[in-house]
C-alpha cells in the first residue's frame, strides 16, 4: 500500500464507523469510538497534517492522521469551521521522528532553542529551563500533557540508566528486594526492568522470570513510589502467581476473581499486586479503560502475538506508567508476532506495521511472504528494551537434558483412515486455487491424521487401536519403578484419558490436568504432584505446559508433537528449570513416517527464525509466513517429505514351526473348560515364561486369522 492508500483507508473508516463527537473547547474534541474507548483530538488545520490524536494508531502510523481526525474533519467541513489564528502552543509532533513543536508567541520566545519551531524529542535535558522562559507568557501558552509526560519519562529514563550502571558495579553486594538470595543474572534482570521502565525479559523458560518481575515491582515501589502492579497472566497460573508473590516478597496480592461486582471491588482494593487472567481482563475492559495503572506485568505475552485479536487490543489499551513483558517465546511462528508484543511496550520502536512489513518481509511476485530480512536492524532496535539469557549462559550448574525420539508403527486400523485423509490433503494441495472451505477441510484432515497417529480412539471412542499406549506403558512403568516422577503431555484430552486408564491398570498414582478444570482446583493438582512422593505422574494437555513449576519431575514424555516448537519447549521447561538437580530426560513418542515425523523438520525452521530475530543469528531467514499462506507453505513442505503418504504396515515375521508347536502345546496344557448348564467357563493358567511365548507367537496369528475371516465374510 502507498502512503495515500493508507490515509484513504482511514478516511473510509471515518465515513463508515459511527463516532460520537463532542466539542470540548476551541479546536479540541472528544471522540467515542464504537469499541467503547475515548480519544482526544486537537484540530489545528483543515489541510495540513498538523492535527493530533492520542489514539495508538495516530502515535505509531507516521501518517499525520487517523480515523478519529478524519471523522472530525468530515464533520467540521460541513459546518465551515475555521481554526483559530496565533494560538501559542507546545505539543508533540508524531512523524517519522517525534519532535517537540512550538507555535505562536511560544515559538518566537524559544526561537534560539527551536529550529523552525521544532526540537528533537530526545533533546530534553534543558526543557525544564525552557519552560521557565514561558512564565512570562503565563496563561497565554498551552503546553500539552503528552509533552510533559514525554519529558518526564525521558529524564527519568536517563536517571534510571545511571542508577542501573551504579548498582551493576556493586552487584555482588546489592541485595534485591526479595526474600530469597537471587542469582546474579536475576539481579541484572530486576535492575534492567526497574531502571528502564518499559522492558521485556525474554529469558529461557525456567530461569525465574516471575521472581525477577516481583523484584522489579518491589524496586519500583522503592525508587518511584508506585502503589500497584497489575499482573496479567493465563488463568492456569494466576494462583501460582499469588503463591510466588507470597514466597518472594511481603507486598499484598489478590487474585481478581468472582462476579463483576466482586472483581471491581478487588481492582479498587489496597493490594499492591492484582492478578487477573487475560479472559477476565477482556470482560473488564470498560472498568479498566479509565484507570491509570502504575505497572502492568504481562506474563506469557505470546497471548497478544496476534495484533488483530480483541485480547491484544484490550491489553494494549491499558493506560500504564511502567510495563514489563515476560515471555520465553516472544516469537513462535512469524516475525509479526514479535512486532505485536513490542507494541505493548513502545508502539513506535519498530515503526508502523506498513513500514515494518516493507522493510523486513520478503515477498514473491504474487505478494506471498517468502522470508525475512534486515533482522540485525531489529535486534539493534530491541537491545535497549529486551533482555534475553539462555540457560547454558547463566546456569552452568543446571543439569543437561537428554532427548530421545522413540518411533512406533501404526496398526492396520489406523493406517486405513490415515491413508484416506492423506489422499484428501494431496487432492486439495493439487488445486491451483485453495478456497477458505478448502483450508478448513485441509485443517480438519491434518488434525485427524495427527490424532490417528495416537489412536483410533481419538476419532472413534468405540475403538482403541494404536501402538503409542503400549510404548507409553513400558516407558512409564520403568520410570515409576526407578523412583522418578514424570510429566506426560498430549495435544488431545482424549489421549490423556487413554494414558490415565493405563496408569490405573498399573497402579501408578497420578494427577490429570486439562483446560476444563476450574482454575481454583488446578493449584491443588500441582501441590499434590509436587508434594506427594507417591504421586508419580503429572498427566496433562498443553494447558499444563504454560507457567507451572514442576521441577519434581526429571522425565518428560510427549505422547505427540505440537506444530509449534515453542509449545514443545514450554512442556519441557516445566521440569528443566531452576531448582532442577537431575538430568531431564525427554521422550518423544513419534509415529514413524507420518505427519508427526515431518513436524520435526518444520520445528527446525521455526527455531532458526527465533534465533535470528532475538539472538546472534543470520540477517535473513527464508521461511514461509503470513496467515493461511504460511500454513499452506508448511503443509506443502511436509508433502515434499512424504509426510502424507500413508506408511506401509510393518511386515510380520513368519513364526517358526518349532515355536508355534511349543506355544500351542503350552496353550493346550493351560486351558481349562468347565460346563455348567447353558454356561461355559474358559480359564487359562500359564507360567510367566510360557504366557510370554503364547502372547508373542499366537496372538498375532489369531488376529491375522480373525481379520482374514472378517474380510472373507464381508464384515
Amino acid at each position: 500500500m502507498t502512503h495515500e492508500d493508507l490515509v484513504e483507508e482511514r478516511r473510509e473508516r471515518a465515513r463508515v464507523e459511527r463516532f460520537a463527537i463532542r466539542s470540548e473547547r476551541a479546536g479540541e474534541f472528544r471522540v467515542a469510538s464504537p469499541s467503547g474507548y475515548f480519544y482526544n483530538v486537537i484540530l489545528r488545520s483543515l489541510k495540513d497534517r498538523a492535527n493530533s490524536c492520542d489514539c495508538p494508531d495516530f502515535i505509531a502510523n507516521h501518517l499525520g492522521t487517523c480515523k478519529h481526525i478524519e471523522a472530525i474533519l468530515l464533520k467540521v467541513r460541513r459546518a465551515r469551521w475555521r481554526p483559530s489564528r496565533g494560538h501559542a502552543e507546545i505539543y508533540l509532533e508524531y512523524g517519522p521522528e517525534v519532535r517537540i513543536r512550538a507555535t505562536g508567541r511560544a515559538a518566537k520566545l524559544l526561537g534560539p532553542e527551536f529550529h523552525n519551531g521544532a526540537s528533537s524529542a530526545t533533546d530534553v535535558d534543558r526543557f525544564p529551563q525552557l519552560l521557565a522562559k514561558l512564565r512570562a507568557l503565563d496563561g497565554q501558552v498551552t503546553v500539552r500533557p503528552d509533552v510533559l509526560e514525554h519529558v518526564t519519562r525521558e529524564l527519568e529514563l536517563r536517571e534510571g540508566l545511571r542508577e542501573e550502571q551504579r548498582l551493576l558495579a556493586r552487584l555482588d553486594r546489592w541485595r534485591a528486594p526479595l526474600k530469597i538470595d537471587a542469582y546474579p543474572f536475576q539481579k541484572r534482570g530486576i535492575l534492567f526492568a526497574a531502571c528502564r521502565e518499559r522492558t521485556m525479559i525474554a529469558d529461557d523458560m525456567g530461569l525465574g522470570k516471575t521472581a525477577q518481575a516481583i523484584g522489579a515491582a518491589g524496586l519500583l515501589a522503592q525508587r518511584r513510589g508506585i502503589r500497584e502492579a497489575l499482573v496479567v497472566c493465563p488463568a492456569s497460573v494466576k494462583y501460582q502467581w499469588e503463591r510466588e508473590i507470597r514466597r518472594f516478597c511481603d507486598l499484598p496480592a489478590v487474585v481478581i476473581d468472582g462476579g463483576r461486582i466482586e472483581r471491581e471491588s478487588l481492582y479498587a482494593s489496597d493490594a499492591f499486586f492484582k492478578i487477573v487472567n487475560y479472559e477476565a481482563l477482556v470482560r473488564d475492559r470498560q472498568a479498566l479503560s479509565t484507570r491509570e495503572i502504575d505497572l502492568v506485568i504481562l506474563d506469557e505475552a505470546q497471548r497478544i502475538k496476534n495484533w488483530r485479536t480483541k485480547t491484544a487490543r484490550v491489553v494494549k489499551g491499558l493506560r500504564k506508567r511502567y510495563a514489563l513483558v515476560l515471555t520465553g517465546t516472544p516469537l513462535e511462528n512469524r516475525l509479526e508476532e514479535l512486532f505485536s508484543i513490542v507494541q505493548f511496550l513502545d508502539n513506535r520502536l519498530l515503526g508502523p506495521m506498513w513500514k515494518f512489513e516493507e522493510r523486513h518481509l520478503a515477498r514473491d511476485e504474487r505478494g506471498h511472504v517468502t522470508g525475512y530480512r534486515n533482522l540485525d536492524e531489529i535486534r539493534r532496535k530491541l537491545a535497549p528494551i529486551v533482555l534475553r539469557r539462555r540457560k547454558e549462559e547463566v546456569l552452568t550448574e543446571l543439569p543437561p537434558r537428554v532427548v530421545n525420539n522413540v518411533f512406533v508403527g501404526m496398526t492396520p486400523q489406523q493406517l486405513d483412515p490415515y491413508g484416506g485423509y492423506a489422499r484428501t490433503v494431496a487432492m486439495i494441495l493439487q488445486k491451483p486455487v485453495i478456497t477458505d472451505v478448502d483450508s478448513e477441510r485441509l485443517m480438519i484432515a491434518l488434525n485427524c491424521m495427527r490424532m490417528l497417529c495416537d489412536s483410533t480412539y481419538l476419532l472413534d471412542p468405540r475403538t482403541s487401536f494404536g501402538c503409542k499406549i503400549e510404548e507409553f506403558r513400558e516407558v512409564v512403568s520403568e520410570i515409576a519403578q526407578s523412583g522418578h516422577k514424570v510429566l506426560v503431555f498430549s495435544c488431545w484430552e482424549r489421549m490423556t484419558r487413554l494414558a490415565a486408564q493405563e496408569l490405573e491398570k498399573l497402579g501408578i498414582a497420578f494427577v490429570r490436568y486439562h483446560g476444563r478444570i476450574p482454575p481454583r482446583d488446578r493449584r491443588h493438582l500441582v501441590d499434590r504432584f509436587m508434594g506427594d512422593d507417591a504421586c508419580r505422574v503429572f498427566l496433562s494437555t498443553d494447558a499444563g505446559g504454560v507457567g507451572l513449576n514442576l521441577q519434581a519431575a526429571s522425565y518428560v514424555v510427549n505422547l505427540d508433537l505440537p506444530w509449534n516448537p515453542a509449545v514443545l519447549e514450554q512442556r519441557i521447561g516445566r521440569a528443566h528449570r531452576m531448582g532442577q538437580r537431575r538430568t531431564v530426560n525427554v521422550v518423544n513418542i513419534v509415529a514413524r513416517d507420518t505427519i508427526e515425523h515431518g513436524i520435526l523438520e518444520v520445528m527446525k525452521l521455526k527455531r532458526e527464525l527465533f534465533r535470528a530475530a532475538l539472538e546472534d543469528g543470520p540477517d535473513a531467514v527464508t521461511m514461509s509466513a503470513g496467515g493461511r499462506r504460511q500454513f499452506l507453505q508448511t503443509v506443502r513442505r511436509l508433502a515434499t517429505k512424504g509426510a502424507f503418504a500413508a506408511p506401509a504396515p510393518e511386515p510380520k515375521p513368519a513364526v517358526p514351526g518349532a515355536e508355534l508347536a511349543t506355544a500351542l502345546s503350552a496353550l493346550a496344557k493351560g486351558l481349562r473348560v468347565e460346563a455348567a448348564g447353558d454356561n461355559v467357563r474358559v480359564q487359562l493358567e500359564l507360567p510367566k515364561t510360557q504366557a510370554a511365548a503364547v502372547r508373542t507367537t499366537l496372538v498375532p496369528l489369531i488376529r491375522s486369522v480373525a481379520d482374514a475371516l472378517i474380510g472373507a465374510l464381508g464384515g
